[in-house]
């Protein structure tokens, strides 16, 4: 600090504290000169005062409040992300289903029936159970369901995709598609026409 204004703050600092003339003992400060240390020239009378600044943070309180708000967040708001996921799913059992359907067209204009065999007649793989998983993801399988008075195989045939893997939790349990082109949800155990929710 320049001596300047170290005598000057011991000055005006000295303006606050009781006068020291006339106590024995006290003594005048000796005029200060270019050869005086700079660290003898301080005043007695100087006053150094340490400001003090206190920490910031946060406390414990306020962690946990934060703690607690992002908790109630990620409740409510992950179960509507992971059902926005599922919804959005939904578009690959549609589109297989119409692929069926088109493969099912073609076999029926050559063969004068429609048919049950996915992976013989209309060359889809299937699994153990018969299924056809759909896309790389396979969040759906397939498959033909059994002809019935309704729905005879000559002239008439349904296909179905239930949801599989990730997908399963779905409100959705079944698509089934007519080859008259109606559709069918299974929703909460009742089948219902179209497939929107």
């Amino acid at each position: 600090m320049p001596t300047a204004a170290i005598w000057g703050d011991a000055v005006c600092f000295g303006r606050f504290l009781p006068s020291l003339r006339g106590r024995p003992g006290a003594t005048r400060p000796s005029p200060r000169s270019a050869d005086t240390p700079e660290w003898s020239r301080i005043s007695p009378e100087k006053v150094i005062v340490t400001a003090r600044h206190p920490i910031k943070g946060f406390t414990l309180i306020e962690l946990i409040i934060v703690v607690s708000v992002i908790g109630i967040i990620a409740m409510i708001g992950y179960p509507s992300y992971l059902d926005h996921i599922r919804k959005s799913r939904r578009s690959d059992a549609e589109s297989a289903l119409f692929e069926i359907a088109q493969r099912q067209e073609r076999f029926y204009a050559q063969n004068a029936t429609y048919t049950t065999d996915l992976e013989n007649d209309l060359g889809y793989s299937v699994d153990g159970d018969g299924y056809h998983v759909v896309g790389s993801n396979a969040f759906y399988r397939a498959n033909m369901l059994a002809p019935d008075a309704n729905c005879p195989i000559p002239t008439c045939f349904r296909v179905e995709a239930i949801p599989n893997g990730g997908q399963v939790n779905d409100r959705i349990q079944q698509f089934v598609l007519w080859s008259t082109g109606q559709k069918q949800k299974l929703v909460d155990g009742a089948l219902s026409t179209g497939w929107k929710l």
